[in-house]
């Protein structure tokens, strides 16, 4: 088992390990092996940290250095590809050969911490700063939120990196961390030794005693460990802020106030400003007074509410006015009458008014309306290019559905034809040329004809019919001008 901590600045990045190897036996007690387990490795630009089943951690480790092409990408292949060959080949469930790799490297001129993880599917995944102010603290292995919270309440306190690190491991050791704790420190100006230093044990550690020869050998069935991995754990701080979680599940304390519940102050539930101005989703209170209403047990007393002078008001019975309002949740009601609907206030949005129905793009142009009352006198769909000039309309009348455009119109059904069902007038006519291929196909046709053999034919004694005599069983032929060319006698 083992334990990682990485402490992560914009532009420096800390990665420790401990060097403890240990193996958990059928009784379900963890034993500590030995104190010669590598869990870092320096690689190119790299400090990656690699844990889990050793043997499998190793020899994720062995084939990633074989490659002459060291990037993570090819890492989180490796990794993935190794987990489910040993899963299958030993038949073993995944939780009980579990992989956890943290990498750090410096890179376009700021740190980024990688991570490949059961958690996320053994998919490669990326931490980075956007704020110079802001610092990150991540743990991964064993006891990382334990791991976690002491580093960064250590650092917050102190503001020293290596008390940090040192009160951090002393603190989480026993038999599945321990050892010698090595940290890594990366920056532009490339990465080095920052630290390195025993780790104060605890006393009376359980051990299983092997031979030097055997503490690396898998023939006596012990399966040793770098780690069981948990999830990564991480916590977001700030140098001239204090920031506890992550993402919009963090409560901030910086020159803004106090926030709570997302990341953007004025959208957090929870926020108190620098003039004792609070805001709160819900609020549980014994008792409070505001002027002169009074608020106990669920209930408001007083005889109307007036804030902002008018602004927004409730009296007696119950009736409201606010100059302006947001609602969150459902709004039930009959009748909605107002000047303006729309989705937002700016870019992509859809308007509804007294004009009709509107699609505005990110400029703030008319694409598409639903007309009340078009430039033509009739209700109608209209349609504009990115200018908001007019391009084309769809408008219905008591008779006709009418399509009208600027340009041409274009119909195109994709895979199946297009059919019309009703017959098809063309007022003005389509000439041959419109149609693809026709003229071309008509002049085929025409010399074709053309290029028959009677065409031009100078032969005149040819038959072109045949008369029967019954009285004389004679069978005559006749050429094209009436004249007899045969003779035939058919007896009975």
């Amino acid at each position: 088992m083992s334990s990682v901590v990485v402490f992560q600045t914009y532009d420096q990045l800390f990665i420790g390990a401990d060097s403890a190897i240990s193996t958990t036996l059928d009784d379900g007690v963890t034993y500590r092996l030995h104190e010669m387990g590598q869990k870092l490795f320096v690689v190119d630009d790299m400090v990656i940290f690699c844990s889990g089943l050793m043997k499998l951690a190793y020899e994720i480790m062995r084939q990633f250095m074989a490659e002459p092409n060291r990037s993570l990408e090819k890492l989180e292949a490796i990794a993935q590809k190794n987990v489910k060959e040993y899963g299958e080949r030993c038949d073993a469930k995944e939780e009980q050969f579990m992989i956890d790799i943290l990498a750090g490297k410096f890179e376009n001129g700021r740190t980024a911490v990688y991570s490949v993880s059961p958690e996320d599917g053994y998919k490669l995944r990326v931490r980075v700063l956007d704020n110079p102010n802001n610092f990150a603290v991540w743990t991964g292995g064993i006891k990382t939120r334990e791991a976690n919270e002491k580093a960064f309440s250590t650092f917050t306190k102190t503001m020293n990196v290596i008390e940090m690190y040192k009160k951090t491991f002393d603190h989480i050791s026993y038999e599945g961390i321990g050892g010698q704790l090595t940290v890594y420190q990366l920056d532009r100006d490339g990465i080095r030794v920052f630290l390195q230093r025993a780790i104060k044990e605890k006393s009376r550690l359980k051990r299983i005693h092997l031979p030097i020869e055997e503490m690396f050998s898998y023939e006596r069935g012990i399966e040793q460990h770098l780690v069981v991995a948990e999830t990564v754990v991480g916590q977001l701080g700030n140098f001239v802020t204090m920031e506890i979680g992550s993402g919009n599940n963090v409560t901030k304390i910086n020159t803004n106030g106090i926030s709570a519940g997302h990341a953007d102050f004025n959208s957090a539930p929870f926020r108190l400003d620098m003039k004792g101005n609070l805001v709160a989703n819900s609020l549980t209170a014994n008792y409070a007074k505001i002027f002169s209403s009074n608020f106990s047990d669920g209930e408001i007393v007083g005889s109307s509410i007036n804030v902002g002078n008018g602004q927004f008001t409730v009296d007696r019975s119950g009736n409201m006015y606010a100059g302006n309002g947001k609602f969150r949740g459902t709004i039930d009601g009959t009748t909605f009458t107002g000047g303006l609907i729309r989705t937002s206030a700016s870019g992509r949005r859809i308007e509804l008014d007294q004009r009709g129905f509107r699609a505005v793009d990110s400029s703030g142009a008319s694409r598409i309306s639903i007309q009340t009352d078009s430039d033509q006198g009739i209700a109608g769909i209209g349609f504009n290019d990115s200018g908001g000039g007019w391009q084309g309309q769809i408008l219905a009348t008591s008779s006709d559905l009418i399509m009208n455009a600027k340009n041409g119109i274009s119909i195109n059904s994709g895979i199946a034809p297009t059919v019309f069902e009703s017959n098809v007038q063309f007022s003005r006519g389509i000439n041959m040329s419109n149609i693809i291929g026709l003229q071309s196909e008509l002049n085929n046709l025409n010399t074709q004809i053309r290029g028959k053999a009677d065409i031009d034919h100078t032969h005149l004694e040819y038959g072109v019919s045949l008369a029967f005599d019954p009285g004389t069983r004679n069978l005559k032929l006749y050429n094209r001008n009436g004249s007899v060319l045969a003779t035939v006698n058919i007896p009975k």
